[in-house]
């Protein structure tokens, strides 16, 4: 579409409303944006420049921030038209851009999934566990000796109606078996074991599966005493925590156990252990150095440690 702007005065001499007009008459679409650092209408070529000011003798241009001020021929029709032509942008103010492009009644809902909120706490932080999902249909697509696995099709608060694949596990213990945690720098029972899923030996605090309808407290009992053969005086829950809840729906529970006597041991048929006793600043040392990967071992010792140092400070 061609205008017809050689009947027109010479820009600079218009005040700024016929500029405006004569800019949304010659674009074929609105361009304006909001630019509250410059009150003033703007105009970039390419190489990008901006007339601050077209209504001034000297009609000069500001290229940039960093470049000096270079005279230009007096802006005309022409000139305008190859703004619009190149898809240009006009900056005008805010109060400019409300007047001639008014907002529209209703504003598109911001997506949920790409505008997330980020809070900020201040103090302390108030834990909202929550509902459980609304469990649609269920199915056990697998069935093994330790646990089985269920397809499940669930409504959950945030993500909607879901499918997730949920492995089922009768839940396990752990024990931090100590000698005496009265020393300075008492002794911890450590296991090498191979894992066939990471593929190499690790370093481990005993820990074992939950018999049916078994006490937690019981089963660490046992699992102690099969794996090490130690016994414990004292038992005491340090924290218990999920291992992966992204589909593992197992939790464990870390207790401490004090007041050591050695036994026999017990062991599984498919279990080759070899037992140890590690200081706790050595094992503390590993940690630091990468060469603890087992993560129980890495949440009962670090909070132990945790533990045992503010107990000092009181």
């Amino acid at each position: 579409m061609h205008h017809n702007l050689t009947a027109q005065p010479p820009l600079a001499a218009q005040p700024l409303r016929m500029l405006r007009n004569l800019l949304r008459n010659t674009c074929n679409r609105r361009i304006w944006n909001t630019d509250p650092d410059h009150p003033r209408i703007q105009l970039r070529l390419s190489p990008p420049v901006a007339l601050h000011n077209l209504a001034r003798p000297d009609h000069r241009v500001l290229q940039s921030s960093n470049e000096r001020s270079t005279p230009v021929p007096r802006a005309n029709h022409r000139n305008a038209q190859f703004i619009c032509l190149h898809k240009t942008d006009v900056t005008v103010s805010k109060e400019e851009r409300n007047r001639l492009m008014p907002a529209k009644k209703t504003a598109a809902k911001a997506d949920p999934k790409n505008n997330a909120p980020v809070e900020i706490i201040k103090g302390k932080l108030r834990i909202r566990s929550g509902k459980p999902a609304t469990l649609i249909s269920s199915r056990t697509v697998y069935q093994g000796p330790l646990f089985r696995i269920d397809k499940e099709e669930i409504r959950e608060p945030q993500a909607g109606l879901v499918t997730r694949d949920i492995v089922r596990h009768g839940g396990s213990v752990v024990i931090l078996a100590v000698d005496d945690a009265k020393k300075r720098d008492p002794l911890v029972v450590l296991e090498r074991q191979y894992r066939r899923a990471a593929g190499q030996f690790l370093y481990e605090v005993p820990a074992g599966k939950i018999d049916p309808n078994e006490d937690r407290l019981a089963a660490a009992k046992r699992e102690l005493a099969e794996e090490t053969g130690f016994r414990a005086k004292k038992w005491t829950k340090l924290v218990r925590y999920y291992a992966s809840p992204g589909f593992l729906a197992e939790w464990m529970q870390v207790f401490l156990a004090e007041g050591l006597t050695p036994g026999e041991t017990s062991f599984d048929e498919d279990e080759r252990l070899e037992v140890m006793l590690v200081p706790l600043s050595e094992l503390l040392r590993l940690i630091d150095k990468g060469e603890i990967l087992d993560g129980k071992t890495l949440i009962a010792a670090m909070f132990y440690a945790r533990l045992r140092a503010g107990s000092k400070r009181r």
